[in-house]
């Protein structure tokens, strides 16, 4: 351990606040002291010091810390010191109420990294789950208002008012409960407790600014960590009221830019994990695809089977009695194994019985003028084709050399089907072309019309060109289209191998001439301005094939999107996961706008992680009003290198829970000394009789009695052997992914 990183630890640890229902301290101080055994000499702290404790492990016991608790421990620690293993690596690992871990020791003595992983292992030790603790609806990671470091949101740091920093890395804190408990107006526990529940929350629902570690409620949630997840970064409104301690708090919790205080909202406040929490899995290698498409009370899923070229398709529909949102009460504590979605029914695989020779990923819509589904592919001859139909019944493909050589996208617009796609190359670009089809008769060809587009960017016109098929989606309520289209990076703002994207729409109308959303007002690292910071500021984002793209009408009129999207890689063969991003109304400068400011996980997660390459496909559709999505994968899941896809039915992050913040301190003071284990365990009875007499103690009582910390504690998992699996069971992932 770091001498930074001891110190850090007890900076975190002596935060904590003293007194009734909290640690108790006989002396009526805050927090506890901890002494990092590191084998660094001090004459001026406690912090950590040279008392005999260090000592080298092999590599390959690293990551065993049951295993070193028991060999690389000396027994008269036992009880007395937690075992803390340090690895080269950037993680960590521990067992909730066991006296072990291990975190990531790389780095110089001034690096505190080291003990921001030791102290959220050490949590661990001491009773804390990385939400707390397991309650009904609550066990779930990322809880915006439980503002801890065990929680990942603020694992690396959280707001500090006193110094007047939205994100300070080295804000380490446990939380207080700040946010769990009902106050009456004297500021006082009624009994009552708060909680979120993400799929119905009252916006009108009055909070208590409460004062803690420096910070505020206030100031908390109006702040946050900027680029790569800004959280929590709400609009918060404050309202000091006659007779009442603390100030009343309101917020935006859906990010639409208003306070709703008389209806119900949905939002997904928990955003890196919620959408991927629940899914269904199949394991089918595919080669093109998947992509969804809902018709009436059914949602397709179409792919193209690695060893067939026929498009093939399952069916997933949700009974009247089936709320996906209603997921119960449990939540990630047990995870991967709960992951199975509380309902939703899907048929066999089934197969179009018409021949087709598709040669890349395709684009399906719901035809609402004929109520067929039309698919759109482009042939072994470089021809557009579009075969209609829907289960069971498919009609013949129709095709036409329309030019276009990449993957069609189709949206469904007025009364026409656009299909846009890319043509011949003008630089190191490729001219988008939209083909113009009737819907009333998608399969008459001779009255598919082409038409090259134009786009205007920073009041430049030219020649629309993108490097990947753009992504399109119609808000149907203004009747506007939006897209995604990709450039190249700029050479001295990123790698030269990076595929930047950018946003357009058609600000006239039509489907010929468009416009660029301006970049400076659309990618942003923050959804709020900061009195210190200043306004949010640009953070471009890239992926390596076409994106997807969903669109809705808020209740104030302005769009909400959904970008689901690849992450960027160099070369074809390259894996990377999945990413989502969804528009937050800003507010900057006293106006608000739709941006995308938070970036989160698109693919599953706890013990399934997908891997895939850019030849992966992935959807999102609405469905039931509900957003949908699924991706493919050709790299691996987890340690399974199966190909496969997997379907998500809350791609919207959103579902029933009752969301609480929890009073760390409390079950710290509780598990404090039980999470220490066995006093002197393995040591034999004459040393522990020695030890005894030393110190002024019965022997009887150090070889027959309970100690404190044996009440309850598990020997069986000290059999002496190393636990091979451990290696895999990181607890959270390097710094630099998170």
């Amino acid at each position: 351990m770091t001498v930074a990183g001891a110190e850090i630890m007890n900076e975190a640890s002596m935060k904590c606040s003293g007194g009734e229902l909290y640690l108790d301290n006989p002396d009526g101080r805050d927090g506890f002291s901890i002494h990092v055994d590191n084998g660094v000499h001090s004459d001026e702290t406690t912090a950590y010091g040279d008392w005999g404790g260090v000592g080298l492990i092999p590599k390959s016991d690293c990551f065993e810390y049951e295993y070193g608790w028991r060999h690389h421990m000396s027994p008269i620690r036992h009880g007395i010191f937690h075992y803390g293993g340090g690895c080269p690596t950037g993680g960590g690992n521990s067992v909730v109420g066991a006296p072990y871990f291990f975190f990531g020791s790389s780095g110089s003595k001034y690096d505190n990294k080291p003990g921001k992983l030791a102290i959220h292992e050490l949590g661990h030790d001491l009773g804390l789950e990385h939400f707390g603790k397991i309650e009904p609806g609550s066990s779930f990671n990322f809880k915006p208002h439980y503002v801890s470091l065990m929680n990942y949101a603020y694992q690396y740091g959280s707001p500090n008012e006193s110094e007047h920093s939205a994100w300070d890395f080295d804000n380490l804190r446990f939380s207080h409960g700040e946010r769990r408990y009902v106050l009456d107006s004297e500021g006082r526990r009624t009994g009552e407790e708060h909680y979120i529940d993400p799929a119905a929350i009252d916006e009108g629902t009055p909070w208590l600014d409460v004062a803690s570690n420096g910070s505020s409620t206030y100031y908390d949630m109006s702040h946050g960590a900027s680029g790569w997840s800004s959280y929590p970064w709400y609009f918060v409104e404050r309202m000091s009221m006659e007779g009442w301690k603390y100030p009343w708090l309101f917020l935006d919790w859906n990010r639409d830019g208003i306070i709703q205080p008389v209806t119900t909202v949905k939002a997904d406040v928990l955003i890196d994990e919620s959408a991927v929490f629940k899914f269904w899995e199949f394991d089918e290698d595919i080669r093109y695809g998947p992509q969804l498409v809902a018709k009436e009370d059914v949602l397709y899923v179409f792919f193209v089977r690695e060893d067939s070229n026929g498009i093939r398709y399952r069916m997933y529909s949700e009974g009247a009695d089936c709320d996906p949102e209603q997921i119960g009460p449990g939540g990630q504590e047990n995870l991967p194994a709960n992951h199975r979605p509380p309902c939703g029914d899907w048929t066999g695989e089934r197969e179009i019985p018409q021949q087709v020779n598709i040669a890349g990923h395709f684009s399906a819509v719901n035809n609402s003028a004929t109520g067929r589904i039309d698919i759109f592919f482009i042939d072994a001859d470089n021809r557009l084709c579009v075969l209609s139909g829907s289960d069971p019944n498919w009609r013949v493909p129709s095709c036409e050399d329309v030019g276009l050589w990449s993957t069609p996208e189709a949206v469904f617009f007025t009364d026409k089907i656009l299909v846009f796609g890319l043509g011949e190359p003008e630089g190191d670009l490729y001219r988008v072309y939209v083909v113009e089809i009737s819907a009333s008769e998608p399969e008459d060809t001779g009255e598919w019309y082409i038409w090259p587009t134009a786009l205007r960017s920073e009041d430049e016109w030219d020649n629309f060109k993108s490097l990947f098929t753009p992504a399109v989606a119609v808000n149907q309520v203004e009747g506007r289209l939006w897209g995604i289209y990709t450039v190249w990076a700029n050479p001295a703002e990123a790698a030269p191998w990076q595929h930047e994207m950018r946003m357009f729409t058609n600000s006239w109308g039509g489907y010929v001439f468009f416009e660029e959303v301006a970049r400076e007002t659309l990618w942003l690292n923050r959804p709020l301005e900061d009195e210190v910071y200043g306004p949010p500021r640009l953070e471009k984002r890239y992926t390596d094939c076409k994106p997807a793209l969903a669109v809705e009408t808020l209740p104030n009129g302005m769009p909400r999107w959904t970008l689901w999207f690849h992450g960027d890689t160099e070369n074809e063969d390259d894996a990377n996961v999945f990413y989502r991003m969804v528009s937050s109304v800003v507010r900057a400068g006293g106006e608000s706008w739709p941006a995308f400011s938070h970036i989160t996980l698109g693919s599953s997660d706890f013990g399934y992680d997908v891997d895939a390459t850019r030849r992966s496909g992935f959807d999102i559709e609405y469905y039931r009003g509900k957003l949908r999505a699924v991706i493919s994968y050709d790299v691996g899941r987890g340690d399974d290198l199966k190909k496969g896809y997997i379907f998500f039915p809350l791609a919207d992050g959103i579902f029933h829970a009752r969301l609480k913040d929890v009073n760390d301190v409390e079950i710290i003071g509780e598990n404090m000394a039980r999470s220490l284990g066995p006093l002197f365990f393995g040591m034999g009875s004459m040393a522990k009789t020695n030890i005894c007499i030393l110190n002024h103690v019965d022997p009887l009582l150090c070889l027959y009695g309970k100690t404190k910390g044996s009440e309850n504690f598990d020997l069986s998992a000290f059999d002496g052997k190393k636990d091979e699996d451990l290696v895999d069971l990181r607890c959270f992932p390097d710094l630099g992914h998170k």
